[in-house]
């Protein structure tokens, strides 16, 4: 069984697709999911299968799939809407990739400012507006 499809993370209410590839002529796959996600549809098309789900709450996720003598569980973080911001990695980079405006540090992935000027920045600072325009 191999993945086609998953998310990285999800967060409460928030639909997701998992997409799998089998062996033509494997069946349908079985799933197993905990109540913390809802799953709402499933589309078999035999060497390709989609499950769609709903993540309910925030927390780790196992889901099980099943079919042929094969079996692979994965894992779904559903991360709370307070943890929003907090930095993760995924494959060596820190995400979200938002420029934090309270820092002025680069990286290699990011050399220079491509939205906001340092003028702009003070003034969102202090709850001015800046002129998106310009």
């Amino acid at each position: 069984m191999k993945i086609l499809d998953k998310p990285l993370w999800i967060l409460p209410g928030q639909q997701f697709r998992v997409c799998l590839q089998q062996p033509a002529g494997s069946g349908k796959l079985a799933v197993d999911f905990p109540p913390s996600l809802e799953m709402f549809d499933q589309w078999d098309q035999d060497e390709i299968q989609r499950f769609y789900f709903r993540s309910l709450e925030p927390g780790t996720a196992m889901l099980k799939f099943s079919g042929q003598g094969r079996k692979l569980e994965l894992e779904i973080e559903v991360i709370a809407w307070a943890d929003l911001h907090t930095r993760r990695k995924y494959r060596n980079v820190t995400l979200p990739r938002i420029w934090p405006m309270d820092t002025s540090d680069y990286s290699d992935l990011k050399s220079a400012r491509t939205l906001h000027t340092e003028e702009d920045l003070a003034n969102l600072r202090k709850g001015e507006t800046v002129d998106q325009c310009s």
